[in-house]
């Protein structure tokens, strides 16, 4: 019988930190001029100290709803949504800082952006105790 040491196993709101900060990090590598990408980077790093259950919080209460446009990849969806309304701190505001580059990035990052809002939709529904076919 092999033996599973659970204490070194992240949990759910660990994984989901990691997730949406290396999100952050690679925005910040691929537009490092942009002050709105940094600021946003930095707010997340800060409230992960000091709170990172609101992180997860904002992004169910903002993002998750869209879980069904998210998972089927709707650009045009995506491209024209009105986030202003949606989203009150925008300096925790990772999808309009997207918006603004989208039109510009290629497939493969295209791509790689949607991977990791669908990681972070699973993330979330971890932490959340929300099964995957669960309604909102």
């Amino acid at each position: 019988m092999k033996y599973i040491d659970m204490t070194s196993t992240p949990s759910p709101l660990t994984l989901f930190i990691n997730q949406i900060c290396s999100l952050n990090a690679e925005l910040v590598d691929m537009y490092p001029e942009d002050l709105d990408i940094r600021v946003c980077k930095n707010t997340i790093d800060t409230v992960k100290k000091l709170n990172p259950k609101m992180i997860v919080e904002t992004f169910y209460n903002h993002v998750y709803a869209y879980k069904p446009q998210i998972i089927a990849k709707d650009e045009a969806f995506f491209i024209d949504m009105n986030y202003n309304k949606l989203i009150k701190d925008d300096n925790m505001s990772v999808v309009s800082n997207l918006k603004k580059y989208w039109s510009s990035m290629s497939v493969e990052t295209k791509e790689c952006m949607w991977q990791y809002f669908g990681v972070l939709i699973v993330l979330c529904e971890k932490c959340k105790g929300i099964t995957p076919n669960e309604s909102r």
